[in-house]
């Protein structure tokens, strides 16, 4: 007798929250009356996944190594901003660790996979990295990697 009609919200976000109504279509001309549908979309932060364990990986001072994070899925899905952290702090100017040569660059390889290569590494470049990505909601999924410096 009717048309059922559906609303679809995809990649909902915090715009698309409100009060929407909904009148149904008759599918003939009948005198036949029907109220209005009504629902309110609230709109709660993502549940975020539980972070993997912290890795534990073993470099050597003077050298080259690697680390990656591949959480390609949704930073595409959901817009997500990635920053990197090295013991707590922010990693700026490509420096691991102030005082010392140790040096970082960052790039997404072709498959978005995000990587950290760090170089030039010495005994103070060994602590906490982090990939950080960070929700349009403030929250934030980290996958942490224990990085050791041996000589």
């Amino acid at each position: 007798w009717y048309q059922r009609r559906v609303r679809v919200i995809k990649n909902v976000q915090k715009k698309d929250r409100g009060t929407y109504i909904s009148s149904p279509k008759m599918a003939s001309n009948t005198d036949i009356l029907l109220s209005d549908g009504k629902f309110v979309l609230t709109i709660d932060k993502a549940q975020l996944p539980e972070a993997p364990a912290a890795r534990t990986v073993m470099m050597s001072e003077g050298q080259t190594g690697n680390l990656h994070c591949n959480y390609k899925q949704a930073k595409d899905r959901y817009g997500l901003k990635l920053f990197r952290s090295f013991n707590g702090e922010r990693l700026v100017d490509g420096q691991v660790h102030r005082k010392r040569s140790a040096q970082y660059t960052s790039y997404t390889d072709d498959e978005g996979r995000d990587w950290l290569a760090l170089s030039d590494l010495d005994l103070k470049a060994a602590g906490e990295n982090k990939c950080n990505y960070r929700y349009p909601a403030k929250q934030i999924f980290s996958m942490t990697f224990n990085v050791n410096v041996q000589e």
